[in-house]
């Protein structure tokens, strides 16, 4: 049985499950169960979101860095990102906030692995 994470914050969408933050499964499926590959990518992807973290967003080239974080994200299962980075455009000036408030539901979840 997949574990699934919820968060609160993250917002109904018919085209997602609810509150679904981090789906370990995805991350199993394109690691092919190798721990220590799986170890790799997560410490890959957790080295962008503190690029994230830390970065001067008015100055960011959105366009690019959403669609890496939509990649990234879709290969780890970290599905509140994907959802995030994928429709982008339509979060405006919320767009950081939501960003970075997911960044943190997803540390959380994925504290362990």
């Amino acid at each position: 049985m997949v574990r699934q994470f919820k968060v609160e914050a993250f917002r109904q969408d018919a085209a997602r499950p609810a509150g679904l933050v981090f789906d370990r499964a995805v991350l199993a499926h394109h690691s092919m169960d190798d721990l220590a590959l799986a170890d790799e990518i997560m410490k890959l992807f957790l080295d962008q979101l503190t690029q994230l973290e830390t970065a001067d967003w008015p100055s960011l080239d959105l366009t690019f860095q959403m669609h890496t974080l939509r990649g990234a994200a879709a290969a780890v299962g970290a599905l509140q990102l994907q959802y995030l980075a994928e429709g982008w455009r339509d979060w405006g000036i919320h767009l950081e906030s939501e960003v970075l408030a997911a960044i943190t539901a997803f540390r959380k979840a994925a504290q362990g692995l």
